[in-house]
């Protein structure tokens, strides 16, 4: 684990630099949660339903699963403490990564090797990460697979494990089939005689129970199962099937898929729960994008042992942890790396294609007179502005909340297809946020006079109907 704990360090150092220096930067998500946290701490409840800031879907039913990141969110802006809540986003995500790792060297893995499969796990996160829900959860998965190590009542750490992992993410029922085959797997290849498998019986019906532990109790489970055979699914990129051309797929995903395969041909008995885990995984990430950190999360351990059994033929390093020399110098050279990398990172520009939030033109928007109904070509987008009293969206990144009729006419005015302006006026919209030089971007400037450009950059532009008290 000696190369490991350096590649954690460098890892955590670039996430961490980048949640500090840009915690918007993957998406406006953190906006509305953000809101959301404020009304759970003003209310002492959580919402169920959509209120008049959605315009478009006033009193439409909501599960609010990412409450907790929501109340986090708030706390953190309230006491300008935002840093922390990107630094702790950088812990979770390469923790996740190591618990991995860890997994891995338990198993028998070469030092080295398992410092490749981190990297490529590394990759295979890399695009999705930012302070969002899902990465709080990528740990709790991690440690779910960890704890089912165990052939003793350590085990029933699931439990817990799955009641926090309920209160962060939907994600949590992915735990219910992982205990249910691992249990399986355990009375096939012992009997019902032996104490593993009694726990992992036990652990069949705990874990679904456990993923009731959370303020939305049954709502949780019906949501997420609602969500899986929802249509709006395909508006959504990350739900959209895999895309080779993304650097978590090709530099990440794919050779730990190629690596992955060749350990599970190889250790298919000694590791069947992690062989049938990934397999799933890895149809589960050909459907949609948002699975490729789980895939890579679970593939590590396969992967790593995988080509330690393929190199063995050569005369691998040993880990450096195994001698103290060689442990202290490991350890003191990932806190320097670590420590010099996050400050650069901390100092460098903004990363092209990176979510710029629409702040101030949003600011300038709301400190004219009157409400305004706001649509976003990028519904992420609309979430900044509900910070503001009088400004209200026709869609925003609490996309499972809008129902079809809402997501329809999105696309037919987001795509500027024909009839999109009476779209707008049916629903009195009376500004647009557009990103710069999109279709619906160059259908306003064809129409002239019915718009007029409020605000914008080289990104996004603001536009306001010229009947607009603006």
């Amino acid at each position: 684990m000696g190369f490991v704990y350096v590649a954690a360090a460098i890892a955590w150092a670039v996430f961490a630099g980048r949640s500090v220096s840009f915690p918007y930067s993957v998406d406006g998500d953190l906006f509305w949660q953000r809101e959301l946290g404020n009304a759970v701490l003003a209310n002492h409840a959580l919402p169920n339903a959509l209120g008049p800031e959605a315009f478009a879907a006033v009193g439409a039913p909501w599960v609010p699963q990412e409450w907790l990141l929501g109340v986090a969110a708030s706390v953190a802006v309230s006491h300008g403490a935002l840093a922390v809540l990107g630094i702790a986003a950088a812990t979770a995500a390469v923790l996740a990564l190591f618990v991995a790792a860890a997994r891995a060297a338990r198993g028998g893995a070469n030092a080295l090797c398992n410092l490749v499969a981190f990297l490529l796990g590394y990759f295979g996160i890399g695009t999705s990460f930012g302070i969002r829900a899902q990465v709080f959860a990528w740990p709790l998965f991690s440690s779910l697979l960890y704890v089912l190590d165990f052939t003793d009542v350590r085990a029933f750490w699931a439990v817990p494990v799955v009641v926090l992992w309920a209160n962060v993410h939907a994600s949590v029922m992915l735990a219910i089939p992982v205990v249910w085959v691992d249990s399986a797997l355990w009375i096939v290849r012992r009997g019902l005689g032996d104490a593993r498998a009694r726990i992992g019986i036990a652990l069949s019906v705990l874990v679904p129970l456990a993923t009731l532990a959370t303020p939305l109790g049954i709502r949780l489970p019906l949501f997420a199962l609602s969500f899986a055979r929802s249509p709006i699914r395909q508006f959504i990129i990350e739900w959209r099937p895999v895309d080779v051309t993304d650097a978590a797929v090709y530099a990440g995903a794919l050779p730990l898929l190629a690596l992955a395969a060749y350990g599970a041909f190889r250790l298919w008995r000694s590791m069947p729960r992690d062989v049938v885990v990934v397999a799933a995984l890895a149809v589960m990430m050909e459907m949609a994008m948002r699975n490729v950190p789980l895939f890579t999360i679970a593939a590590i351990p396969l992967a790593a042992n995988g080509l330690t059994l393929l190199l063995a033929r050569f005369r691998l390093p040993a880990d450096p942890m195994s001698e103290r020399g060689p442990r202290f110098f490991m350890l003191g050279s990932a806190v320097v790396l670590g420590a010099a990398i996050f400050i650069v990172v901390l100092r460098s520009p903004l990363p092209l294609g990176s979510f710029h939030p629409p702040q101030r033109e949003f600011a300038a928007l709301a400190a004219t007179t009157g409400d305004h109904r706001i649509f976003c070509t990028d519904f992420t987008d609309c979430s900044v502005a509900l910070q503001f009293p009088n400004l209200r969206v026709f869609l925003d990144g609490r996309a499972d909340a809008f129902p079809m009729p809402v997501w329809k006419d999105f696309n037919t005015i987001r795509f500027a297809e024909p009839g999109w302006d009476e779209r707008l006026q049916s629903r009195n919209v009376n500004a647009v946020l557009v990103k710069t030089g999109d279709s619906l971007d160059l259908a306003i400037r064809r129409q002239g006079g019915e718009w007029r450009f409020f605000d914008g950059d080289a990104f996004k532009r603001l536009y306001v109907r010229i009947s607009s008290p603006a």
